[in-house]
């Protein structure tokens, strides 16, 4: 199977890496001739009007438009959803019309206002985590549009024959589940393309315990496939905390892979991070609390002999001098050496 992405702007590579890492070809779709062959395309997120003006001057418009009647599968998420969209809104602009809905772009809210959520879905059991960043909102849907899943009242995922929506960033999390049903929806056009023709096909199996696992690991070593790391348990073997305090969300992981895709993916979504200010930057109420105030700060004590004395009066002189260059060259020498250093 290959699916097409197409890749004008927005985040194009995010949905790219979720689908390698399903196994599935993707192909970064900038011309007609780079669909031909692909089974599903995806519309990512992005800004709809740019990527609308590119489809339009670059005749994709039409070619997307004759590969939906042609069967084939299509997902659009975000602006994506507003270029599928038949009637946009907040402001109005044109689109290519292929799902009977009207969208309000940026309907929730700012980029400020963005945020994650969890919300029940049909496409599994557990809840499903949805990424809004500058969301539009599903205001009204047409005849035959099925609503897979819901965000403050408002339809989250649509889906018609092939054609699947969403208002939100499913790419931006570790849960595969929305770009599975994607590839399903893709696997049927192609099915379909095929007139019966006799095919080799994936099949999609999920693995609940640990003999299962350790099969598969065996099946693939006969094949010649090394798996370096595997967690068979019913149970998370780690916790990703994302965030402080109560805004703080628990993450359940069950091997080490899933831990650098999740990162990756509170990665994607955007890190804040904070800068602390120098000594001479900060007022006195500052330079209080992060020098003197005893239920903040926690000092160590270097004891010098004669044996260190020397050493520390060179180390000090080179981290506190006016020249540059001996700080940061000592610096680079010895960061990778430091625990918890405070000067």
């Amino acid at each position: 199977m290959k699916i097409g992405i197409l890749a004008v702007q927005g985040d194009f590579a995010a949905h790219a890496e979720m689908l390698e890492g399903l196994g599935i070809k993707t192909v970064e779709v900038r011309t007609p001739a780079d669909m031909e062959g692909c089974d599903g395309l995806i519309l990512p997120g992005g800004e709809s009007t740019t990527q609308l003006q590119f489809l339009q001057e670059e005749g994709l418009a039409e070619t997307i438009k004759k590969f939906v009647a042609d069967g084939h599968a299509v997902f659009g998420t975000c602006a994506g959803a507003i270029l599928l969209a038949s009637d946009v809104e907040n402001p109005q602009q044109e689109s290519l019309g292929l799902l009977d809905m009207t969208v309000l772009r940026n309907g929730y809210g700012r980029q400020i206002a963005s945020d994650v959520f969890s919300a029940k879905s049909t496409l599994k059991d557990e809840p499903l985590e949805m990424v809004f960043i500058r969301g539009p909102i599903i205001e009204r849907t047409g005849p035959g549009i099925e609503i897979l899943a819901k965000h403050a009242g408002k339809p989250a995922i649509v889906q018609k024959g092939r054609l699947l929506a969403t208002t939100f960033h499913p790419e931006l999390t570790a849960d595969t589940t929305v770009h599975e049903y994607f590839l399903k929806l893709a696997g049927e056009s192609s099915s379909a393309k095929t007139n019966g023709a006799s095919r080799r096909r994936g099949k999609l199996v999920e693995l609940h315990e640990s003999a299962a696992i350790q099969k598969l690991i065996a099946e693939l070593a006969r094949k010649g496939l090394k798996v370096n790391h595997y967690a068979a348990s019913d149970r998370p073997i780690f916790e990703l905390i994302e965030g402080e305090g109560e805004k703080a969300v628990s993450h359940p992981l069950f091997s080490i892979p899933e831990i650098l895709q999740k990162i990756l993916g509170i990665g994607r979504r955007g890190v804040q991070i904070k800068r602390f200010k120098g000594l001479g930057e900060m007022n006195a109420k500052e330079l209080f609390q992060t020098t003197m105030n005893p239920e903040k700060r926690k000092l160590l004590k270097v004891d010098l002999n004669d044996d260190n004395a020397v050493d520390a009066d060179k180390m000090f002189t080179i981290l506190m001098g006016d020249v540059v260059e001996p700080r940061r060259q000592f610096i680079e020498d010895n960061a990778l050496n430091v625990r918890n250093l405070d000067v």
